[in-house]
Parts: structure tokens; C-alpha cells; sequence
């Protein structure tokens, strides 16, 4: 009997060393090679083919070489004519026309080694120029038409210096020359993300990512451990525009590793629904990428039913249902397959360095990549597709509702590309300073403009909690979102500054009296402690 009472114990005890173990998951990224899908595809492989009508101003395009703005227009998976195409890219660009130049001045002080200020000036360069034109695209048969304008009033403004030759100078160099070239580059730059994005077969490494075990005492440690390289082995192969079917096999051992878990921990607790739903989102992701449309939804649906992080499961329901819709616009059941390119002008003999310029060499290209002010950051877009690109770190704190950021192109050269706020969910940047983005009215833009900007911003998160979330906008501004909210509320605004606690005590609401008391004894101020401590002790009262 004393044996039987030991054993169980025995029992008892390993298995609540086994199932004890801490369960935590790491983040592991891949590459893998796809095709991306065009959202207005030409499906008749005998339509995929384009020309260019250029009617650019010739003082405009006078920097460059014949045909250059033709040359650099490229649309993957078509077919390039000089006429008689399927699609017609006809585009007119007026000249530049600079407005105003100005040399801005502003005084600082600073202190002498002695401890006394003393003030001095700095100067900064600006120039006003507007730049007007469309491009518009159309098929023969009408069933294609889309317009570009590329109308703006833009500044562009040299650094801050004590020398005001130098900033005389930068003004010099922003000559029409210098901006024409800039303007033709970023409409070609612009000109062929677009329409690739829509009619072309690009092929693309994006970011993805798996959850795998970090526990190194966890029992299925070195099988994660096993199951990942697996994975990275695998994606590593996969190319786009080779079938699957040899990558799917390479994953087998890996995918039945992952179907195994949910068997082997079936427990309601939190360490069991981790584990399972780290297998339910890596299978998920597996079949996704495998163009496996059905299962990649079986997975999602899993990962709701497990109740741990139903919002991953939602998304990947979403991101699975909108590959079917491209699916079935391009009526293909894969993005694996083979992409012809042709250029049939003779136009690819201009080539980027042979700008022409009778007083001064060319250009140094700039590459951000080198650059010591870039860093490689990730931009998580709201599509939920992954952009990785350089971004001046020195100018983080300055960002509003636009991203500058250098991507690689279709050659492998970093070119810049502008991404609206709106179409971002989350910024990860090289420093690891993460910035999200909400829409909220600016406090500053409703007082100075007697209007607010209502649209999504850059924000650095604070605090966040199933009930609220704490961001900071630029260096100094509060926003908070509740939940349930569209848009947050920033903490300068005139409502909130002078009603603070007014504010506070109408977003608890009849919940917590408590805490309501101690909003109403002035505990709470309005800066990022003392909101944060208030947040804090609303999830503590809500939590109970």
C-alpha cells in the first residue's frame, strides 16, 4: 500500500513539474518567395501589354535623355511596345515653378564653460515650389482606367546653421534643375509602385512570423527547437515561381509536430492554450503561405475556439478570405508561377546615369541603406503585409500622419516611397522605438487652424490594457483611447484641459466609486504618471 501511495505521488509530482513549466513564445521570422497578385489583373496573357505617351514639359525633362521617363516605366509580368499595347500609359507633367525662397532666422542661447548665456543665430534655407501634372492609364477596350495627379505645393528646407553663406547656399542649390530632377524621379518612383500594384506580377520576399517555444526547461523545447528549423529550412527553398509542392513535403514533419500539441496539452489553463495556440498559428500561417486557403481558415477558427488571442485568429480568417478575392480576380489558385518580363522599345539602353548636365558632374545616388542617419525598420501595414525600409531616425520625433521611408525596388536600389498613417498599424524601427497609429484631433492644429485634423497620426504607446490605452503624440502631447472608441482624445484639447477631472469621471462612468472618489481629492493630474496610475487602478477595480 505504501508503494502504491509513493508511486502516485511520484505520479503527481512529475507531472506538476511536466505541465508547470513556463510556456513562453518567441517571435522566429522568415522570408518566403511569392508572387504578389495584382488587384486589377489583365487575366488574357495576350493583353499584358503597355506603352508609354510621354507629354512632359521639355524644359521639364531637358536634365535628361531621350527617353528616359519612357525607359524607367516597367510593369512586371507585361510585355513593354512602343505602340498598339493593351494599355496605354499617357502621361503629362507640367513644369516646376518655384513660388518664394526665404533664409529663416531664429535666436538660442547657451552657457559658456563659466556657467553665463550667451545667444546666437542660426539660419535655415527654404524653398516654395508647386509641381502640376496626371498620368492617366487606359486599355483599348475601356474596361481599364485610372488617373494619377501629382499636384502639390511642397517646401523643401535646409538644416539649421550658424553660417548664413551656408544657408544661402542650400537655397542656391534648390534650383529648377535640381528640383525638376527630383520631381520626374518621384513621379517614376511613384508611377511604378502603382502600377505594379495593380496590374503587375511582382515577385517579393516578405516578412512573416511563427511563434516557437522559449522555455528551455519546457518538455517541447527541442522538439519547437527541431520544428523551427524545419520551417526556416523550407521557406528558405521556396521560390516564386516554382510550385510548393516540394516546400509542403519538406514542412510535413513540422506540421504533424504541430497538429500533436492540442492532444497532448487539452488543459483549460493558460500554459495549455498558449502551446495550443502557438501550433494553431503556425499551422495556419504554414497553409496560408502554402496558397492552402481552407485550412489556413480551419486554423484561424481554432485559434478563436482556443481562446487566447482571438484577434490573431480574426486575422488570419481576413488575410485568408482576401488571397481567395485575389484568387479569384485572377483567376489562379496559386502565387507560384512562372513570369515573363519583356521590353520590346529598346528604350532599357537609357540609363539612369545619363542625366545630362553641362555644368556640373552628376549625382551621387544617395543610399540610405549606408547612410548613418537610416536605419532598417519594419512597417506593419494595415493590409497585413510586413514593408521593410530606411527611415531617418533623426526625425522620429517629428513625424505627423506621413511615413518617409527608402525601399528596395525592382533592381535592388533603396528608392523613396511616402506611406499615409492611415495605412499603417504599427512602425518597428531599427533603434527598437516602436510607433503606432490612432486618429485623434491635435489640440495645437484645433487652436492654431480653428479646425482638427481627425485623421490617423504617429504615436508612441504608453500604457495599454483591455480598457484603455495611453499614447504620446510627438514629445508632449497625451491621447487616450478607451475601449470601444473610434478615434482618442487628446489630453491638451480645451475640454480636457479645463476639465480634467470632469473627463475622467465621465469615462468611469458608474463603475468604480472608489477610484471616482479619488479623481473628485485631486489625486490624479494631467500628465502621463498620474494617467497611467489611473489606468492602472481601473483595470485593478474592473478585474476584481
Amino acid at each position: 500500500m505504501k508503494k502504491q501511495i509513493l508511486f502516485a505521488f511520484l505520479v503527481c509530482t512529475c507531472a506538476n513539474f511536466i505541465f508547470g513549466q513556463s510556456a513562453n513564445l518567441k517571435k522566429h521570422v522568415i522570408y518566403p518567395s511569392f508572387v504578389r497578385l495584382p488587384i486589377k489583373p489583365v487575366v488574357e496573357d495576350a493583353n499584358r501589354t503597355y506603352s508609354i505617351v510621354s507629354s512632359n514639359s521639355e524644359s521639364l525633362t531637358s536634365a535628361f535623355p531621350q527617353n528616359y521617363f519612357e525607359s524607367k516605366i516597367n510593369i512586371n509580368g507585361f510585355t513593354k511596345l512602343e505602340r498598339d499595347a493593351y494599355l496605354t500609359i499617357n502621361s503629362t507633367l507640367l513644369d516646376v515653378n518655384i513660388t518664394s525662397t526665404d533664409i529663416e532666422r531664429r535666436t538660442k542661447t547657451e552657457k559658456d564653460k563659466d556657467g553665463n548665456e550667451k545667444s546666437y543665430t542660426e539660419y535655415r534655407g527654404i524653398v516654395n515650389y508647386t509641381t502640376d501634372g496626371r498620368v492617366t492609364i487606359k486599355s483599348v477596350d475601356e474596361n481599364l482606367n485610372y488617373l494619377l495627379t501629382y499636384k502639390d505645393e511642397l517646401k523643401k528646407e535646409g538644416d539649421w546653421t550658424r553660417n548664413y553663406k551656408s544657408a544661402a547656399t542650400y537655397v542656391k542649390s534648390m534650383n529648377y534643375r535640381t528640383l525638376r530632377m527630383e520631381y520626374v524621379k518621384s513621379v517614376i518612383d511613384n508611377l511604378n509602385f502603382r502600377v505594379n500594384e495593380l496590374y503587375g506580377y511582382v515577385p517579393i520576399k516578405p516578412m512573416r512570423l511563427f511563434w516557437i517555444l522559449n522555455s528551455k526547461k519546457h518538455p517541447e523545447n527541442p522538439a519547437q527547437k527541431e520544428a523551427w528549423s524545419t520551417i526556416e529550412a523550407a521557406f528558405k527553398g521556396m521560390k516564386a515561381q516554382e510550385p510548393v509542392n516540394g516546400v509542403k513535403e519538406s514542412l510535413q514533419p513540422a506540421i504533424s509536430y504541430f497538429e500533436s500539441i492540442p492532444g497532448k496539452y487539452p488543459g483549460d489553463d493558460k500554459k495549455s492554450k498558449k502551446l495550443r495556440y502557438g501550433a494553431y498559428y503556425n499551422l495556419g500561417h504554414i497553409y496560408l503561405l502554402l496558397d492552402d486557403i481552407e485550412n489556413a481558415k480551419i486554423y484561424g477558427n481554432k485559434i478563436i475556439e482556443n481562446d487566447y488571442d482571438k484577434g490573431d485568429g480574426k486575422r488570419l480568417i481576413k488575410r485568408a478570405d482576401q488571397l481567395a478575392e485575389l484568387f479569384d480576380k485572377n483567376q489562379v489558385n496559386t502565387r507560384h508561377f512562372e513570369i515573363i518580363t519583356e521590353d520590346k522599345t529598346g528604350f532599357n539602353a537609357v540609363e539612369a546615369n545619363q542625366v545630362a548636365d553641362n555644368n556640373q558632374e552628376d549625382e551621387e545616388e544617395f543610399d540610405a541603406a549606408n547612410h548613418p542617419d537610416y536605419s532598417l525598420s519594419y512597417i506593419m501595414m494595415q493590409s497585413g503585409d510586413t514593408l521593410a525600409g530606411y527611415v531617418n531616425m533623426t526625425k522620429l520625433t517629428s513625424l505627423y500622419n506621413k511615413l518617409s521611408v527608402f525601399v528596395k525596388d525592382f533592381e535592388g536600389k533603396t528608392v523613396p516611397r511616402t506611406i499615409a498613417a492611415s495605412e499603417v498599424d504599427m512602425v518597428v524601427f531599427g533603434n527598437g522605438e516602436k510607433l503606432y497609429t490612432i486618429p485623434f484631433k491635435e489640440a495645437a492644429e484645433a487652436v492654431t487652424l480653428n479646425k482638427a485634423n481627425t485623421g490617423h497620426k504617429f504615436v508612441k504607446r504608453l500604457y495599454s490594457s483591455k480598457y484603455f490605452k495611453l499614447y504620446q503624440f510627438r514629445n508632449n502631447e497625451l491621447v487616450i483611447m478607451q475601449k470601444g472608441s473610434k478615434a482618442g482624445e487628446s489630453t491638451l484639447s480645451t475640454k480636457w484641459a479645463l476639465g480634467f477631472r470632469k473627463q475622467l469621471g465621465a469615462m468611469l462612468g458608474e463603475t468604480c466609486p472608489d477610484l471616482g472618489e479619488r479623481v473628485k481629492e485631486k489625486e490624479f493630474r494631467n500628465n502621463s504618471e498620474d494617467l497611467i496610475a489611473f489606468m492602472k487602478a481601473y483595470k485593478e477595480c474592473m478585474d476584481e
